[in-house]
């Protein structure tokens, strides 16, 4: 009778560890999984490859060379990887896994990996995809057995583990998402989420995963060097086409989310699990703030407070990033007319001035401002500022 006793009180501690785990204790226990080698099954997959520069869906042969109690890692047939740096990317997804499955929720099937040559051999330093998702469904050429896939290239990026496993990292948010979609929509997979809300937690993901925001993105951020940032392009307009500067200003915006948070980095599973009407849009992160930074009275406040601290960067406070990194976004001096679309933010010193009463603007010091675009509308229209008209 006491042992029974002991057993069920045990068992009710493990339990409750368990519900009450986090993000933190996830990571501070990460572990070192079996990773067994595979059946040397050989198996067709729908992908998408870089053939005569375009991406083209293909079949591929691939065979599975290792696998673990989550993951089905497969190869595609001829190619070759490192495979002691390959065990290690492997143990690394297993632990990153747990904590996706911690945020977002859990996946329906087995993850695989398939790493194989997406960019058509190519290596040198021309634009490139190192990994990627699909959400299959009808609305694709692509269909595959397991749908919970991500596409590895075989050779780019692997100079960095480190920026193998953010691909993955990144990738996994977005499988797990499309993996929820087909359980709770039936396959219909138009799903209400906004392209950069999915985007933002899959950065999340990533700096969560981390306990940093990656360099590379401030790093892009700071330096701007095609000026699209400069210009105000950011996040809420995620449109196709280049969008690497996207990923900059949404990964800082979710970094600083968490370094306000009362609670860290659990502010990005308030996102994920915000309440149904709010999901995939703004609300969420809204929502999210309002409960663990203050009560924001709107999107725009929101905002605009973010943008800043990017300008202030004080130490401590809502004004910036606790000294932890330095945010140093360019201000434009010179006369320009550009349009602004939703989202858009610029900080100009100086003379401005539209016609549009939609745009804000705040004083910064001297004679330096923030102007902003506060619409959330992913569809809505552009507005115009005109700078330093005098000159």
């Amino acid at each position: 009778m006491i042992k029974k006793t002991i057993t069920l009180l045990l068992l009710c501690f493990i339990n409750s560890v368990l519900l009450n785990a986090n993000i933190n204790d996830i990571l501070k226990n990460k572990k070192t999984y079996k990773i067994e080698n595979g059946n040397s099954e050989e198996k067709r997959f729908q992908a998408v490859r870089l053939l005569n520069n375009s991406y083209k869906v293909v079949e591929l042969s691939a065979k599975q060379i290792y696998t673990t109690e989550s993951i089905d890692i497969y190869l595609e047939n001829e190619y070759e990887v490192n495979h002691n740096e390959l065990k290690k990317i492997i143990n690394e997804t297993m632990n990153a896994l747990k904590m996706e499955e911690y945020i977002f929720g859990k996946l329906d099937s087995k993850l695989i990996l398939l790493i194989m040559d997406i960019n058509g051999g190519d290596k040198g330093y021309n634009a490139y995809l190192q990994g990627y998702s699909i959400l299959e469904g009808d609305d694709t050429e692509i269909e595959n057995d397991n749908k919970n896939i991500i596409f590895l290239d075989y050779i780019n990026g692997w100079y960095s583990i480190d920026s193998v496993l953010n691909t993955i990292i990144h990738e996994l948010q977005h499988v797990i998402h499309y993996s929820i979609l087909r359980k709770n929509h039936n396959n219909n997979l138009k799903g209400k989420f906004d392209v950069w809300v999915d985007e933002a937690l899959s950065e999340a993901a990533v700096i969560a995963y981390r306990g940093y925001l990656p360099k590379n993105r401030l790093d892009y951020f700071n330096t701007d060097s095609m000026y699209l940032i400069t210009k105000g392009d950011y996040f809420i307009n995620w449109k196709g086409g280049y969008t690497v500067h996207k990923y900059a200003t949404v990964s800082l915006f979710m970094y600083w989310l968490a370094l306000q948070s009362k609670n860290g980095f659990e502010i990005y599973k308030d996102i994920a699990n915000a309440p149904e009407e709010y999901r995939g849009t703004y609300k969420a992160i809204l929502y999210a703030a309002q409960k663990n930074i203050r009560n924001f009275k709107d999107w725009s406040e929101l905002y605009a407070t973010w943008l800043q601290a990017n300008y202030k960067n004080d130490v401590s406070g809502i004004y910036g990033y606790y000294n932890k990194i330095k945010v140093e976004p360019k201000i434009i001096t010179s006369q320009i007319n550009f349009s602004m679309p939703p989202g858009s933010a610029v900080y100009v010193k100086g003379d401005f001035r539209s016609d549009d009463k939609l745009l804000r603007y705040v004083p910064l010091e001297g004679d330096i401002y923030l102007v902003y675009n506060p619409d959330t509308n992913t569809e809505g229209i552009d507005r115009f500022l005109i700078v330093n008209s005098y000159y």
